[in-house]
């Protein structure tokens, strides 16, 4: 292979990893904004559940 291919070819590559590099860029930030999502789920549902809780010890103070 000729030192101009030789280039030829490693600029090709180059291009072809920083195209697989943006797109794994993206899929990074979509996965972000999943793990925010459903972090956000789970802290609601953890005060549901300190809540729930809390009522529930209410009850058993109140029963007679």
């Amino acid at each position: 292979m000729t030192r101009r291919a030789t280039i030829a070819a490693l600029h090709r590559d180059l291009e072809g990893l920083r195209s697989d590099l943006w797109e794994l860029a993206d899929y990074a930030a979509e996965v972000r904004a999943d793990r925010c999502r459903l972090q956000a789920i789970v802290e609601r549902q953890d005060e549901l559940v300190m809540c729930l809780w809390g009522l529930l010890e209410q009850a058993e103070e109140d029963a007679p």
